[in-house]
């Protein structure tokens, strides 16, 4: 019994016939009759071709000489016949195929293996063909530069070999072969062999071998050992979950999470300061083998903002740690642009001291900070009635100018409300 599709097309009233594949049928499918009018025998005039009239269900077309029964038809036509008057009877049950029903127990097994005493390896190849488990697995390298790898394990229903394939990653740096180990049939257990056999010499055969690995081995969290690698399955797809679902009553298959967190990385120590140079300079020659000049504290942004601006502060150094220096007068300067600080005695006729610069413009650390991570000198850190120390030298601050207390006002959040009204105090009477 061979089944056909009939499509009539109403533009040009066409008829094509196509018959579906049937695997393992023996015959060639597909196009039956090409696209053509087909004549009517049954037709009053010879040269009558077949019109969609005459196609119904229960009705005979006849093809140059074979007659196909037409027993349904879609949804689609049905409505259209419908709609143009016509009586589209019930569907018709068509025969049977002996040969697809023989085939029906083969194609479609209840349970894995049932047959006779006698193994029928000939039904086996029938039944299982083409039909592949796939595992994936993970599995730990001994070697000297070992890890964890994953690998896909494949059991082939129909011969029962097992083939193991590694799965690479980019920039692995392991060789790019893909077969782990050829597909074959592998014992259960490879050192289970009679104490006379030499190992040395000969290959383990089947006589040797009394058990091989069967599905039944290969459960998610299960480790199974194939010639001497343990192999543990942390999922499968989906056929194979089927399989197990309906050969083994499996119903639980919640994969395991292999993934490896990263490890945090070392951080190395960092030397501490030798004194030559910056802490910066230093620290960028420790993390970077080609080291740029460090950046500091200057921002472009604080450049353009700040250019040329610089605040003045006149102080005297404390007379109780430098009594010798009693009677001298400095200014200290800082300059907004980058923070850096200066210091300036203004020369005294017949003092005995030379005066000029103190100290260049440059940033100063913080006492008592750590050299390390030393922080610098700002701002805030200057203020009227304040005592600041540069370079073990204390000193008091007595004034500044008038540019210092515009500063602060369009900055207060930068200060101290003390330091503000010390400011403010200092030019209340000016």
């Amino acid at each position: 019994v061979r089944y056909f599709r009939i499509f009539y097309y109403l533009e040009d009233d066409t008829i094509s016939i196509n018959e579906p594949e049937i695997e393992n049928s023996g015959m060639v499918h597909g196009t039956y009759l090409s696209r053509q009018q087909l004549p009517n025998p049954d037709g009053m005039d010879p040269s009558e071709k077949y019109h969609w009239t005459a196609l119904n269900i229960g009705k005979n077309l006849s093809v140059y000489g074979r007659v196909l029964r037409i027993y349904n038809t879609s949804d689609a036509t049905r409505k259209f016949l419908e709609s143009e008057g016509m009586v589209v009877p019930a569907p018709e049950e068509p025969p049977a195929d002996p040969y697809i029903k023989s085939r029906t127990a083969l194609d479609n097994p209840q349970a894995l293996h049932q047959t006779k005493t006698d193994f029928d390896e000939l039904r086996q190849f029938l039944t299982l063909d083409r039909k592949v488990l796939r595992f994936h697995c993970t599995w730990d390298d001994p070697s000297v530069a070992g890890a964890r790898l994953k690998a896909t394990v494949h059991y082939y229903l129909v011969d029962d070999t097992v083939e193991v394939r590694e799965v690479h990653t980019a920039n692995n740096g392991r060789d790019p072969f893909p077969i782990l180990q050829r597909r074959q049939r592998v014992p259960r257990n490879h050192r289970d062999t009679p104490l006379d056999f030499a190992a040395t010499v000969f290959e383990i055969s089947p006589a040797e071998v009394k058990e091989y690995v069967s599905p039944s081995d290969f459960a998610i969290g299960s480790e199974v050992c194939i010639y001497g690698r343990l192999f543990l399955v942390y999922d499968m797809d989906d056929f194979t979950k089927d399989f197990y679902r309906q050969n083994f009553g499996v119903t639980e298959f919640t994969p395991i999470d292999v993934s490896e967190r990263p490890r945090p990385k070392p951080q190395p120590d960092i030397p501490p300061y030798t004194g030559i140079g910056s802490p910066e300079d230093s620290y960028l020659s420790c993390v970077s083998i080609n080291p740029t000049a460090p950046a500091g504290q200057k921002s472009l942004l604080q450049l353009l903002k700040y250019d040329n601006a610089i605040l003045r502060y006149e102080s005297h150094l404390d007379h109780t740690r430098h009594p010798d220096d009693v009677g001298r007068k400095f200014i200290l300067s800082i300059r907004l642009a980058d923070n850096f600080v200066s210091i300036f005695e203004p020369p005294i006729q017949n003092s005995g001291i030379q005066g000029g610069t103190i100290l260049s413009f440059q940033r100063v650390q913080q006492p008592q900070c750590n050299p390390d991570q030393p922080e610098y000198l700002s701002p805030r850190d200057f203020f009227v009635g304040g005592s600041i120390e540069i370079h073990k030298r204390l000193y008091h601050i007595t004034g500044c100018d008038r540019f210092v207390l515009t500063h602060m006002e369009a900055h207060p959040g930068d200060y101290e409300p003390t330091a503000f009204e010390a400011t403010r105090a200092l030019f209340a009477d000016k």
